[in-house]
């Protein structure tokens, strides 16, 4: 018998669990049993988080990292874009630390990793493949970007100090998310 799930399944349930997450304020209303596994995998571990606070078992990734690793990522995320030709051409012409983009990307990532819900507040429901769709997003886009979103990541994990544990959650989720991004074959 197969355990595996097919492509189609997969995909099927990315969505699901897009629309899930998308519908409700917080991502733990609709994926409670996984950001419990999360957040213990993120908990500090004696071993090698042993100069960092002892925290909640229950705290979201934001509790335990703040907001400034997350605008340092969408920063240099964006800053590398600016320079790339494989992308620069989807993005706006203002890609500086004060852009739009940047405060999306930002808002973003503080809210569905816990934080204040901004993102939600300003712009409403994220859709954040639906607010894509306007963008040819193949296989070396989706690359080429998630290489400049793993390098800013190792960047702000090393300015800020983000546990082990919790940059491999976010980069799990860079990783997740960029491959549904992706909306043509092309």
């Amino acid at each position: 018998m197969r355990t595996t799930r097919s492509f189609k399944q997969d995909r099927k349930l990315e969505r699901a669990a897009d629309r899930c997450y998308i519908g409700t304020m917080h991502l733990r209303l609709c994926v409670g049993m996984f950001l419990l596994a999360a957040a213990t995998a993120c908990a500090p571990n004696s071993m090698t988080d042993s100069n960092q606070p002892p925290m909640n078992e229950t705290a979201s990734v934001y509790d335990r990292i703040g907001a400034a690793p997350f605008a340092t990522l969408a920063e240099r995320h964006y800053a590398g874009i600016d320079t790339d030709p494989r992308l620069r051409a989807m993005f706006p012409d203002d890609l500086s630390a004060s852009s739009q983009s940047v405060r999306d990307m930002r808002e973003f990532l503080t809210q569905f990793f816990g934080g204040p819900q901004e993102y939600s507040e300003r712009k409403g429901h994220p859709r954040l493949r639906g607010r894509h769709m306007g963008f040819t997003i193949d296989q070396a886009a989706r690359d080429a970007w998630l290489e400049h979103a793993l390098k800013a990541l190792d960047e702000s994990a090393a300015q800020h100090g983000i546990p082990a544990s919790c940059q491999e959650e976010i980069r799990e989720y860079l990783i997740r998310t960029s491959q549904f991004m992706i909306n043509t074959e092309r």
